[in-house]
Formats: C-alpha cells, sequence, structure tokens
C-alpha cells in the first residue's frame, strides 16, 4: 500500500485541500516555511494521534511529545486553532481534518484503496500571553474502499465552513457505508490502520505499535555518533516511559518494604514504651488506691478503738466503786475499836501521873533523849561533811583525769587550778574520821568515850579542801563558771548545725520524690494558686524542660545561669492568665506568670538558628516551648569570649554572657532541668547531709562530755567539820544517865508497858484507817479520770467519725474515677483486715504516712514514662494529658482520674497495637515483600533477562533482513558478541534470579538464599539504589542498568562481493558520509522488517524523510534514493531546503514547493504557508543536467586554458628539463 493523497483542512497555517502523492515526492522550501507541518499531519494519521508514538516535527529536533524542555509543545489542538507562538489564526477555534487516502501497490490489485481520516476539533483558553489550544474531540475514521476529497469534509462551499468533528462519521457515512468510527479509541483505530496495510481488518497491538514506533522513527535524520550507538539507539525497542515507570513501582515496593519495617520495629518500641507507661500507671494508681483503702481502714480502727476505750473506763468505774463500798465498811470497824482503846489508854495514864517517880523519870528522859539526838545530829552532819569531801576527791581526781573537748581553753585551765588545789590537800585523815563515826554511830547506845576522841580527830581535818570545792564550783574562774559558758558557745553551734541538718533533709525527701526545691515566693504561689483555679493546671517551668541530650548536659549549667530565677515562672492554661495574676496580686505574692497566649502567637513567627541554647532543651508542653523560643531563641551558645565580644545575646559554656550591650557572669545555680539535674542534685544533697551531720554529732558528742562533767559537779557540797558541840552533848549524856541509875520505876515501869501496849495497838488501827481512807481516795480520782476519759474519747469520737465519713467519700470518688473498682469489694476487703489484723492504730496510721508519699514519686516516674512515649510516637499516637507533680497524697486525687483515664486508652492502644497493628504492619509486609519479590523476580531481573535475549532474537531478524539488502557490491550484518563488562555481572545477578523464581521452592531474596557473595553483593547495591533518597541519582543509575541495550557492544559489518569484511567501529579511513551509508541500510532494514516488506502478503511501502541527507554528500544521498526507490520498492516522501535539494531533484517526480507569504491577514498573523505543487520529468532533467555538466565543464576548460596558453607552458617544460 502506497499514499495517494493526503487531504488538509485548517491544518496550521496551510491553504485547505488534496495533494496528491507520487512515487517520489520532494518538500522544499526554506526553513519554517511548512515542510514539516505536512509531514506533522501525516504522522498524525499514521499514528491516530497516539502522544506515546507521535513526534511531530522530528527533523527540527523539537519536543516529544511528554518530554520537558523550554520550548513550547507543539501539539495536533496547536495546529488545528493554527497557533504560532501566543497568537492563532483560529482564536475563535476550529474543526481540523487529515486525511490519508492509501491505494494498493503493484502487485496488490485485489486490495481496495481506503481513507484514514483524524478529525480534531480544538479551541483557545485562557488569555493574553498564557492562551493556549485546548483538544476539545477528537474522531479517528477508516473509510473501506473509499477515496476522500477535500470537498468531503466541506458543509458550506461558500462559506468553507466544515463538518463538526462530533458528526463527519454521520455525515460521510451517508456516502461510504464502509466507514468505521473507533470513538476516540487510539489503539483499536491503529491496529485497524496497520491491519489494512497488511491486507487484514487489523493486526496484534504490539505488531501495529512497532510498525507505527519505526515508521515514526524512520522520519527524522538523526546524527551518527558511533557504530555502537547507530545500533542501540536505531534498531533495538526501549520504552523509558514504561521502564521508569517499572523502576518507581520497584523502588515504591522496595521503599514500602523497608518503611514496613522500620515500622514494625516503631510499633515494637511503642509496645514496650506503653507497656513501661502502663506498669508506671499502674503502680501509681495502685499505690494510690492502696493509700485510701488504709485510710478506710485506719477510720474503722480508730471507732473501734475508741468504743474499746469507753467500755474499758466504764468497767473500770464499776470496780473502783465496788473496792469503795469495801473499804467503807472495814474503816467503820476499826474506829470503834479505836475508840474502845483510847478509854483504856486514859485509864492507865491517869494512874501514872499519881506516881511522883514517873515524873522525875520522865524528865530525865527527855533530857537525854535530847542531848542523844543531838549528838546524832552532830554525827550525822559530820558523816555528810565526810561524804561531800569524798565526792569532792573523786570529781577532782575524775576531772584531772578527763579529756577536755578540743576549744574549750577557759576548761582547761579551770580544771588545771583544780588540780593544784588537789595536789595541796591530805584526805587521809578524811578516811580515818570516816571509821570511826562508822564505829560510833553502829553502837546501840552512844558511847561518851568514844565522842570525846572523835572531837580531837575533827582537829584541823577541813585544811586544803575548801580551795578545791572553790576550783569546782566557786564563784570565781572555777569549772562551774567555765563549763556555763562552754556549753552556751557549743550549744549555739550545735542549734545551727541542727537546722542545716533539718533543711538539708527537707531537700533531700523533696529531691527523693522527684520535687525541686522552689524559691519560697514561687512555693506560695504555687499552693494559692492550685486551691484557687485547680483546672489552671499551674505548673513551674522547670519541671516541663529537658535538656535533649547528654551532650547538652556540658551547656546545662551555662543555660540554667543565664536564665536564672525565670526558670522558676509560673505556666497556667491560657484561659487562667488574666485570673491567676490578679489573685497573686490580691494575695500581695510577687510571683512571675508566663504570657503563654501571646508566646503560643509569637512562635509561627519565630526562627529558631541552629546555635540556640533553645537547641539544647526540649519539653512536650507547648506553652514552655513557645516560651523558650520567644525568650531565648536568640541566646546564641558561643565558644569564647572573643566571639562574645559580638554577639547581642550569647553565653559560653563557663558561664560567660552578653545581653542588653554588656558582658556579665552568670550567677551559680544548682541545676534544676530534668531528671539527670535533679539525680545530681539529689546525690549533692546527700553528701551535704552526711557533712552536716558529722559536724552536728561532732557537736553532740562535745555536749555530751560537758553534760557529764556538769553532772559530776552537780551535786557537790562544801564540807564543814566542826566537832567542838559534841563535847558538851557527851557530857550532858553521861551525867543524865547518872542520874537516871539512882531512881526506883519498878511500879512505873509495869504500868508503862501495859499502856504502851495499848498505845501501839491505837496507832496500828489508825495506820489501817488512813491505807484504807488512802485507797478510797485513790479510787474517787480512778472514776474521776475514768469520767473524764469516757468525755475526751466521746468528743473526738465526732471528728473521728466525720473522718470516716470523709473516707467513704473518698473511696466513692475513687470508685467514680474507676470504674473497674467496686465499694462493697473494698470495703469487705477492710472488714476483713478489721478482724484477722491485729496492727495496732499507731502502726497503721504509721503505715498510712508511708503510703501518701509513694503516689507522688511514682507519678514522677509515668511522667518520665508517658514524656519518653511522646517524645517518639507519631503526632496521632501522642496523648495528650499532662500531670503536675504532687507533694501529697490528697492534691494527687486530682490527677488519679487523668491517669485511670490515660492508663484506658493506654491499654486500648497497647491491645490495638498487639492485636491489630503488629498484625497488620506483619500483614502488610508480607504482602509488601510478597509484592516486591514478584515485581522484583518478573519485573526487573526476569524482564531485563528476557529483554537481553529478544534484543538478540531482534538483531538476528534484522540480520535475515539485511541479507535482502545488498547496496552496490556491499553487504552489512549486525555483530553482538562482544558483551559489557559492566553489565557482564548484573546479566549473570538476573540469571540467577531467574534460576531462583522458576524453582519450587519459596525464594526470599533478603533472607537465606542460595545466591552468592558476588550475587548478594549485586543486590544490596540494587537495593541501595532503590532506596536512596538521591532519587534523580538512583533512578539514572537504575535505568542504565534496566536499559538491556547497554549489555553488549555493537557492531556493523561490512562485506563485500570480493570477500572483503570489515567491522565499521574499526574503520580508521572511513568517512562521516561513508557512515552514513551503512546507516540508511540499517534503519531501512528496521522499517522493512516492523513493515513485513519481505513477508508474503501486502505491506506499506511508504518512507519518509525530513531534513534528510544533511550529512551526506550528492553522490551518497543519490546511491541511497535509488536504492530506496529502485531495490526496496519504496514511495518515498522528502523533505529538505531547497538549496539541498537541486542537486536531487531530478531523482523525483512530484515537488511541493513551500514559501512563507506576508503580509497576508490570517487571524492574529500575517502570514499563511503556501504550497506550490509541481511535476517533474526525471528524464528530461537527467538530460538538462547533463547538457549543463557538459556546458560547465567546457566553460572551466575554456577558462583553464585562456589562463594557461600553450606556449607558456612548453617553455616551462622545456626550462625544467
Amino acid at each position: 500500500m502506497k499514499l495517494d493523497s493526503l487531504i488538509l483542512v485548517n491544518w496550521g497555517q496551510m491553504h485547505s485541500g488534496t495533494f496528491p502523492m507520487g512515487e517520489m515526492t520532494l518538500f522544499t522550501g526554506a526553513t519554517g516555511a511548512g515542510k514539516s507541518t505536512m509531514l506533522d499531519a501525516l504522522q498524525t494519521v499514521m499514528t491516530g494521534a497516539n502522544k506515546d508514538i507521535l513526534s511531530l516535527n522530528p527533523g527540527q529536533d523539537e519536543v516529544a511529545q511528554g518530554q520537558r524542555s523550554k520550548k513550547v509543545v507543539r501539539g495536533i489542538e496547536a495546529y488545528a486553532v493554527g497557533a504560532e507562538f501566543s497568537n492563532f489564526s483560529r482564536k475563535d477555534g476550529a474543526q481540523a481534518y487529515m486525511a490519508a487516502v492509501f491505494r494498493p501497490s503493484a502487485g496488490e490489485e485485489h486490495l481496495k484503496p481506503f481513507t484514514a481520516l483524524v478529525g480534531v476539533s480544538a479551541r483557545v483558553e485562557g488569555a493574553g500571553d498564557s492562551r493556549q489550544a485546548k483538544l476539545e474531540s477528537l474522531a479517528l475514521v477508516i473509510i473501506d474502499d473509499a477515496v476522500l476529497t477535500h470537498d468531503d469534509f466541506i458543509k458550506d462551499p461558500k462559506t468553507e465552513e466544515c463538518v463538526a468533528v462530533e458528526r463527519i462519521a454521520k455525515h460521510l457515512q451517508t456516502k461510504h457505508p464502509r466507514l468505521i468510527d473507533f470513538n476516540n479509541k487510539k489503539t483499536d483505530y491503529l491496529c485497524a490502520l496497520f491491519g489494512r496495510f497488511r491486507g487484514k481488518s487489523s493486526v496484534t497491538k504490539e505488531e501495529a505499535t512497532n510498525a507505527a514506533k519505526a515508521w515514526v522513527k524512520s522520519i527524522a535524520s538523526r546524527k551518527i555518533g558511533d557504530v555502537h550507538e547507530l545500533v542501540r539507539d536505531e534498531i533495538l525497542e526501549f520504552d523509558a516511559k514504561q521502564l521508569q515507570q517499572d523502576i518507581d513501582s520497584i523502588s515504591g515496593l522496595m521503599r514500602q518494604v523497608s518503611n514496613l519495617r522500620q515500622e514494625s520495629i516503631r510499633l515494637q518500641s511503642n509496645v514496650t514504651r506503653l507497656t513501661e507507661l502502663q506498669n508506671a500507671i499502674l503502680e501509681a494508681c495502685e499505690a494510690h488506691e492502696a493509700h485510701i483503702t488504709q485510710g478506710f481502714f485506719v477510720a474503722n480502727l480508730q471507732l473501734r478503738s475508741d468504743d474499746a476505750a469507753i467500755a474499758a473506763h466504764q468497767l473500770q468505774i464499776a470496780n473502783a466503786d465496788q473496792e469503795t463500798d469495801e473499804n467503807g465498811g472495814k474503816i467503820l470497824a476499826w474506829k470503834l475499836r479505836v475508840k474502845a482503846l483510847d478509854e483504856q489508854r486514859i485509864a492507865l495514864s491517869a494512874r501514872l501521873q499519881g506516881i511522883p517517880v514517873h515524873n522525875q523519870k520522865q524528865e530525865l528522859d527527855a533530857t537525854l533523849a535530847k542531848a542523844i539526838a543531838e549528838a546524832n545530829a552532830i554525827l550525822k552532819t559530820l558523816s555528810d561533811s565526810l561524804t561531800a569531801a569524798a565526792q569532792l576527791e573523786g570529781a577532782a581526781k575524775a576531772l584531772i583525769s578527763r579529756q577536755v573537748p578540743e576549744g574549750c581553753d577557759d576548761l582547761s585551765n579551770s580544771i588545771q587550778r583544780v588540780a593544784e588545789a588537789y595536789a595541796k590537800t591530805d584526805f587521809t585523815r578524811l578516811a580515818t574520821c570516816h571509821e570511826r563515826i562508822q564505829e560510833v554511830s553502829a553502837l546501840e547506845e552512844l558511847n561518851v568515850g568514844r565522842l570525846y576522841e572523835l572531837v580531837q580527830a575533827f582537829s584541823g581535818v577541813n585544811q586544803g579542801i575548801d580551795a578545791i570545792y572553790d576550783s569546782l564550783v566557786g564563784p570565781n574562774q572555777s569549772v562551774s563558771l567555765s563549763l556555763a559558758s562552754q556549753f552556751t558557745v557549743s550549744a549555739t553551734l550545735k542549734n545551727r548545725a541542727d537546722e542545716l541538718v533539718g533543711e538539708l533533709g527537707r531537700k533531700r525527701g523533696r529531691l527523693s520524690q522527684g520535687q525541686v526545691t522552689y524559691p519560697r515566693i514561687t512555693q506560695a504561689a504555687l499552693r494559692l494558686l492550685k486551691e484557687q483555679f485547680p483546672a489552671a493546671n499551674v505548673q513551674v517551668l522547670c519541671d516541663l524542660i529537658e535538656p535533649k541530650s547528654e551532650k547538652s548536659d556540658s551547656w546545662q549549667q551555662a543555660i540554667e545561669g543565664y536564665m536564672g530565677g525565670t526558670r522558676f515562672n509560673l505556666v497556667v492554661g491560657v484561659d487562667f492568665e488574666r485570673d491567676c495574676v490578679d489573685y497573686l496580686k490580691s494575695r500581695d505574692v510577687h510571683a512571675t506568670v508566663v504570657q503563654g497566649a501571646l508566646c503560643l502567637k509569637k512562635e509561627s513567627r519565630l526562627t529558631i538558628e541552629a546555635d540556640s541554647i533553645v537547641q539544647e532543651l526540649r519539653t512536650a508542653n507547648p506553652i514552655a516551648q513557645a516560651y523558650l523560643a520567644s525568650q531565648y531563641g536568640g541566646v546564641k551558645k558561643v565558644a569564647d569570649i572573643e566571639t562574645l565580644r559580638s554577639t547581642p545575646r550569647g553565653v559560653t559554656k563557663d558561664g560567660v554572657a552578653s545581653g542588653g550591650h554588656s558582658m556579665f557572669l552568670c550567677e551559680k545555680v544548682e541545676p534544676v532541668f530534668g531528671q539527670r539535674a535533679r539525680v545530681q542534685a539529689l546525690e549533692r544533697a546527700e553528701r551535704d547531709l552526711k557533712v552536716a551531720e558529722a559536724e552536728a554529732h561532732r557537736l553532740e558528742n562535745i555536749q555530751k562530755k560537758l553534760a557529764e562533767i556538769k553532772a559530776s559537779l552537780q551535786w557537790l557540797k562544801q564540807p564543814h567539820f566542826d566537832a567542838s558541840s559534841l563535847r558538851e552533848q557527851a557530857n550532858l549524856i553521861e551525867k543524865t544517865r547518872e542520874t537516871l541509875s539512882s531512881l526506883d520505876i519498878t511500879e512505873v515501869k509495869e504500868l508503862q508497858d501495859k499502856l504502851a501496849g495499848k498505845v501501839e495497838e491505837i496507832l496500828n488501827l489508825q495506820d489501817f484507817i488512813t491505807i484504807a481512807e488512802k485507797r478510797i481516795g485513790a479510787l474517787d480520782e480512778v472514776v474521776q479520770n475514768a469520767n473524764k476519759a469516757i468525755r475526751d474519747v466521746t468528743a473526738n469520737k465526732q471528728e473521728h467519725l466525720r473522718e470516716f465519713e470523709n473516707q467513704i467519700q473518698r473511696m466513692k470518688r475513687l470508685i467514680e474515677d474507676n470504674s473497674s473498682l467496686e465499694y462493697a469489694v473494698l470495703k469487705a476487703a477492710v472488714e476483713r483486715k478489721l478482724q484477722q489484723d491485729t496492727e495496732p492504730l499507731a502502726n497503721a496510721r504509721r503505715t498510712l504516712g508511708e503510703l501518701a508519699m509513694k503516689p507522688s514519686g511514682l507519678l514522677a516516674t509515668a511522667r518520665e514514662a508517658l514524656f519518653d512515649y511522646n517524645s517518639q510516637a507519631k503526632s496521632d499516637e501522642r496523648f495528650v494529658q499532662a500531670f503536675t507533680q504532687h507533694s501529697d497524697a490528697q492534691s494527687f486525687e486530682t490527677s488519679y482520674a487523668s491517669l485511670v483515664k490515660l492508663s484506658q486508652a493506654v491499654v486500648t492502644t497497647l491491645q490495638g497495637l498487639q492485636g491489630v497493628g503488629l498484625y497488620n504492619n506483619r500483614l502488610e509486609l508480607d504482602n509488601a515483600v510478597k509484592s516486591f519479590h514478584d515485581v522484583f523476580t518478573k519485573q526487573f531481573c526476569v524482564e531485563i533477562k528476557t529483554r537481553v535475549d529478544e534484543g538478540i532474537r531482534t538483531l538476528r531478524q534484522l540480520n535475515v533482513e539485511l541479507k535482502n539488502l545488498k547496496f552496490g557490491i556491499s553487504s552489512y550484518s549486525l555483530d553482538w558478541s562482544q558483551w559489557e563488562p559492566e553489565f557482564a555481572e548484573y546479566l549473570d545477578f538476573f540469571e540467577a534470579v531467574t534460576l531462583l523464581a522458576d524453582s519450587a521452592e519459596p525464594m526470599d531474596l533478603f533472607g537465606e538464599t542460595k545466591l552468592s557473595d558476588k550475587h548478594v553483593k549485586i543486590r544490596d547495591r540494587l537495593v541501595q539504589l532503590l532506596l536512596d533518597d538521591n532519587h534523580e541519582r538512583a533512578t539514572k543509575d537504575l535505568l542504565r542498568i534496566a536499559d538491556y541495550r547497554n549489555y553488549r557492544r555493537y557492531d556493523i559489518i561490512n562485506e563485500t562481493t570480493s570477500g572483503g569484511r570489515m567491522k565499521l567501529s574499526e574503520w580508521a579511513t572511513g568517512s562521516g558520509g561513508q557512515l552514513e551509508t551503512p546507516a540508511y541500510i540499517v534503519r531501512a532494514a528496521v522499517l522493512t522488517n516492523r513493515l513485513k516488506l519481505f513477508e508474503k502478503g501486502p505491506s506499506l511501502r511508504l518512507l519518509v524523510n525530513d531534513e534528510s541527507f544533511a550529512r551526506m554528500d550528492d553522490a551518497h544521498a543519490r546511491a541511497v534514493l535509488e536504492f530506496m526507490r529502485d531495490k526496496l520498492d519504496l514511495q518515498v516522501l522528502s523533505a529538505m531546503p531547497t538549496q539541498k535539494s537541486n542537486a536531487l531533484r531530478n531523482e523525483f517526480n512530484r515537488e511541493y514547493s513551500f514559501t512563507r507569504l506576508t503580509p497576508v491577514a490570517n487571524g492574529e498573523l500575517d502570514f499563511i504557508t503556501d504550497c506550490d505543487e509541481r511535476i517533474l520529468k526525471p528524464d528530461k532533467m537527467r538530460e538538462l543536467w547533463e547538457r549543463q555538466r557538459q556546458i560547465a565543464r567546457e566553460k572551466a576548460k575554456q577558462l583553464f586554458d585562456s589562463a594557461n596558453p600553450v606556449e607558456e607552458t612548453a617553455e616551462i617544460k622545456v626550462a625544467g628539463e
């Protein structure tokens, strides 16, 4: 089949009409005159406007459809509206038609002509320079057994109005019933078109596409770089777009596998962190629940204790009343007996009064008794003085031998004076005197002679003792005075040490519970705001900030020193800022509240540089983050002071800072940011506490030693040894005894014995009465105390009942906050404990106090776990709950409900991850791995190997074609025997993967496979390219690897009839034109192969060249044209510039000369394309050319002869001889 004519309607700037085509048709004209416009119309018909095949104006190397370029892409819609840059000859839209009439060639007389038609409806969209052509509709039609003309498309010949594209099929079908409308189905159209070239109704999509691509590819004359590129680029098919899609698909799957694996690791990590968070929450909740339960238990135990105490006191009153009644009866009986005995005593006393000797004896007995009593009193005084002297001696000796505490110099001097006085005193006489007093006192009756000896023995014994007493406890420079002074000093130091120990102990306690030591103002403000605004979520800034990493610790001291007191600013909810500040003002508390709303508003406009100190900190609180960015985002980390000089706001690691156009030293502060700082502060507090405790212990030991010395002096008395009065009492005793011995007292003695018996019995009974009365008094006191105790217990019981009710309410709130708990169950557990447990109330209260401290500490752990999870989780996976650090169990209740809700959310998330998330991830990962294996093996590895093999088959088929194409004495064949070393190892890998894919065993390219180490390296290299972040570079490398054409080195072998054989790549003397010739032969072979020229049956015999033979001399160009026309029987349509066409015009039988006529009104344009048809006679032209050549040769000869006469030439020859 050959092209009979081409019909154009509203195509570019050309006149509409029918353009007949000859066997050899030439398109000439200046560049841009319109030659390619006509060829583009033919190409549109041949490709069905399929953008994957269509390549408009290929000879000018313009843009292929769908590629990127700075040029404006030329499309069929642009031709339809007559686009020329931003102007249009048909700006109101147009209906454009391109129709090609094909006729049977020689030997195909059994076929019928047909017309292939493409209709385009387009409009202009936009405004100004941005206007562009827009395709509205497309018609693809084939009319069998029909030869259309231009008139078939014109609705009104007078106005030249065209038939609308939407109606063209119906319009033509009235005249031509064998019309097929493909309804914009380009593939069906293409298959039908190339099927008719083969004498069939249709061919396969692959055959039609390959033929169309080969035909389009043959139009443009491309520069030939070398033989290898010629074969690779011109012969072997390469769909870069499809290959790009395959690589993108494989890369996407590989990234999906990689991402899913990373997601699996992340999900597993999330499960671990969530488990840790849940455990921390449960521990905190259980600690709080245990505290509430213990409080309920203590309240019950207190009420039980109250009831037991009242019952015990009531029993005590009853027992006391019974015992009082019994003692009252006994007292009454004893008093009656005393009355009777007293009457008998009175009678005996009266009888004694009537005896004279009795009265005399009474006086002497009284005098003797008085003297003896005086003597015994003197002996007692002397004995006490001896004891006091002995105590003085012992105290002095002990004090002299005692080691005085360090720093007590005055005390040491006082003790030295004691030692000097002690050395001058003789205590041996005192021991002798003490022994004699003991002997005298031991006698039943005082011995007057011994008393006289004692008086002599105590004479002068007092010498030196007074000095010792004064040195010990005297009013001047005594040990007692020095001791009092030293004790006062040590007590002051001890009190200070105890205060320091207490302060450090409290600090350690707070730090051990995760609390920071806030300034007093911050503590007061925090307490007030929590009480007044519990919903404001009041927090201290330092509790919300953490160092970002361990590297940040080196900057922490300097950063916190720079921030100073602002670390203890208060952070509240933005809706509570005004209320909180007003309240603090009313309470005269000068604390600072962060302007959270303002900071959040400014944050979006702030840019935090990489060297800002804020980059060393992290916080999950948005207000704290915004405040840091606003206040300290501009503070830079500076290496040294020299750099600091030019830094407006900065700080060095050693704490030198700048700000306000000044440089200064940051204050030394105790770091409070983060858990690590709190741990370090706790360690420092423990060290300081140990030092303070050691000092307090030392001072306590000093006080103990001083107290021991003071105790040894406390009971010392000054001895007095005056025995002179003892001599007088001895004389009186001696005389009184002599008088008594001279009296007769027999009768008196008898009466006195009886009287003494009565008196003794009376005294005994009175003792019994006294004891009984005292017992009754004691019992009365017992009753009073018991009644008072009952009143006290009863009064306190009301408070205990209120506490009991409070504990019940706390239990109920606990259950309201946690629906998994039941009041009946908790109450039953407490009751069982009350029945089984014998724990004292004091122990139970101590346990309650210990439990009260646990929740706050465990909450800090939960906060750390929550922060750790949120910092690693995605934004939609994070938990928004935030918990404030609490200092007591009561305030912890405000966080319990949030903890329970968070626990439920964590459990739900954890169950979702464990039950669904990880399962889905594993399922997605398995599916992704299977998909990747399938695509990677089949669409990449196996496909590349298959394409390499198919490429060889293609070359073999072309060699068969080339055997039929002899050019003069030369014939050509393709050679592909040489491998590219770089790609051989890739092909080896692809073959190994193909074998694994064909095996029955399951394959895992990334697990334990049978790949060799060399293949594993290639696999890893490909995977690395598939995952490379530099997508453009990686895709370029993968495209190079996936391009099967790169795996071999190609060559063309030239064989002559004389037996010569030469590879063109080794043809060093070959010229560029000589290489063009085999290039045309090879291209022709490709085209004949695709168009099935040498197979049985009809085929398309149409070859179009644009800008042909640009780099070929006339002789070679003429030979190629003759080869195409005579050897291959091809219809040739060739476009070339006018200048180049002159030498070849005699090879063509028809010519269209294109000219741009201007100025001509043409819509928005000022030109049209004029096409002048010429019928050429090649034989006449050859004769004319031959005559012209003869004339030119003769003229040249004459010019030469005239310039070089024969005589002159002869003379020169003779001279030369």
